[in-house]
């Protein structure tokens, strides 16, 4: 259990809390430091990073969700770890089939190697890859996986394979993702850790009937989003809205969590490229809506020089991010290592790729 003295709450000083709210906090952390809920999970290495998992920063996603109370904070937090342990998330998450992580990630706003003028990480996605027989084989390869939880089938935290999933991804962009941007230098608040992302979401050519197959699918997404990964969503730009969107979207907004709702932009044809503008440089929009980028979405991030250029690579590295999932481990001197983990053919990974400096 960490042992927290009050110098502790000096660790808020950079982050957007009054005196009140800081005290608050500190009184939240110290609780979730009694209830074991800042020790590490199982499955997670002794050198394993926190960042996304119960550092400052994520514990400070949950106060801001909870409108700095508490109680509130707490509850919603121990449920969230609770859920992370009954359903060994983090074991799951260093031995998970590279295959199955990408097959993932597929169904979801991915990161593209980019950031917006904040900082945030840019994810994108193109929803009309997410049809009936897509998620026809996405549901019949989670029906083929073995979950290691489904004896435990009654305990009320323990969720299906496709969620748990769907927990790899959203560990890879709070584990992974955001620690890494947090340490890209000039950015806006450069002492503020990376902690939300920017949704680009194009929905041209969709139908009614794939928005209906999607409910379930979007529920879940919404679901996770607004428990276990409270906070991370900044803003999602959706664009290529048909001109019967304004029906499907009465469907949708209640499906959706309110707050989700509430930071979601509907953007007509000549909206699209200025509003993107506000929030992203023209060189990290993808070409396909109106930007400077040669990406196709779904593909392997494209570092940027900046973000590339904080990484050492190492031999295993290959200079790239590689496929499947990834986590930072504390190296010498403040630095930390980037590892490929999760299985490759059933070959349990731990490649050590690339060394981030440290900013001290």
């Amino acid at each position: 259990m960490e042992h927290l003295s009050e110098p502790a709450i000096q660790l808020t000083a950079s982050l957007p809390l009054s005196t009140q709210q800081a005290s608050s906090f500190y009184a939240f952390k110290k609780c979730c430091a009694e209830q074991g809920l800042l020790d590490a999970p199982a499955g997670m290495g002794e050198n394993d990073v926190r960042d996304g998992i119960n550092d400052d920063a994520t514990l400070l996603r949950f106060f801001h969700c909870r409108q700095f109370n508490v109680q509130g904070a707490l509850s919603q937090f121990r449920d969230a770890y609770i859920a992370r342990q009954a359903n060994r998330v983090c074991e799951f998450y260093e031995n998970v089939e590279v295959r199955d992580y990408e097959e993932t990630r597929k169904i979801y706003p991915y990161w593209i190697g980019r950031c917006d003028k904040r900082g945030l990480p840019i994810c994108a996605f193109d929803i009309t890859q997410v049809d009936s027989k897509t998620m026809t084989a996405y549901k019949t390869s989670c029906l083929s996986m073995l979950n290691l939880n489904s004896a435990d089938s009654k305990n009320p935290s323990v969720v299906s394979m496709e969620v748990l999933r769907s927990f790899t991804f959203f560990d890879g962009l709070t584990r992974f993702i955001m620690p890494l941007l947090s340490a890209v230098p000039g950015r806006p608040d450069l002492d503020k850790p990376i902690t939300r992302t920017i949704f680009i979401v194009d929905i041209s050519g969709i139908s009614m009937k794939q928005v209906w197959d999607l409910k379930t699918w979007i529920q879940d997404f919404s679901k996770l989003l607004s428990i276990n990964y409270p906070e991370i969503l900044d803003r999602v730009l959706i664009m290529g809205a048909p001109s019967y969107f304004s029906a499907m979207w009465r469907w949708v907004k209640g499906w959706l969590d309110p707050v989700t709702v509430s930071k979601i932009v509907i953007l007509s044809p000549e909206k699209v490229l200025p509003t993107l503008e506000e929030y992203i440089d023209i060189a990290n929009i993808p070409k396909r809506f109106g930007g400077g980028l040669e990406f196709e979405l779904g593909s392997k991030p494209l570092l940027d020089s900046v973000i590339n250029g904080l990484l050492t690579w190492l031999p295993a590295g290959n200079k790239t991010l590689p496929m499947g999932p990834l986590k930072w481990i504390d190296g010498a001197d403040g630095s930390r290592i980037a590892v490929a983990v999760g299985k490759d053919g059933g070959n349990v990974r731990c490649d050590r790729i690339a060394i981030l400096k440290s900013r001290k």
